[in-house]
């Protein structure tokens, strides 16, 4: 999945994606802001959210899974599980609760790996959107990445 949203405000949990009854779920915790996943095993990330616009990535696949926020991975430990899709809801729960409190721009979906696509397909998205700025850093040889805010 790939997912450019904004969250209005940290409070309670908010689903941007769900499906029926055990399925695949990207979540924020109502209990601590953080960003979670689910494929039938709940698995909280630690890392806090954030209000501002952003691009999601969530490939579910067991203990391979990822997630990744304007590019930058944020680490899981351990596995959501691996339920497949069933019956995709957006931007709440299962049972049309824990609403996202806030806007969704965009939600992709492939029924293929699209991993080797990954670069490609964050670049051009956030290229349309501008929502974040890559910065090489030459002496640790790594990416970060800077949100853009427009006044």
């Amino acid at each position: 999945y790939f997912i450019v949203a904004k969250r209005d405000a940290l409070t309670g949990k908010q689903n941007y994606i769900d499906g029926a009854t055990t399925s695949q779920e990207i979540m924020i915790d109502a209990s601590n802001d953080t960003y979670d996943m689910e494929a039938g095993t709940s698995l909280t990330t630690g890392v806090t959210a954030i209000t501002d616009q952003e691009l999601l990535l969530a490939l579910f696949n067991g203990a391979s899974s990822e997630l990744y926020s304007n590019s930058v991975e944020i680490t899981l430990s351990g596995t959501p599980g691996t339920n497949g899709i069933n019956n995709l809801i957006v931007g709440a729960d299962a049972d049309q609760s824990d609403l996202l409190d806030g806007t969704m721009q965009e939600l992709i979906i492939y029924s293929t790996d699209q991993t080797s696509n990954k670069v490609i397909i964050e670049t051009n998205i956030n290229g349309y959107y501008l929502i974040y700025e890559l910065t090489w850093d030459q002496a640790t040889q790594v990416y970060s990445t800077t949100t853009l805010t427009f006044s």
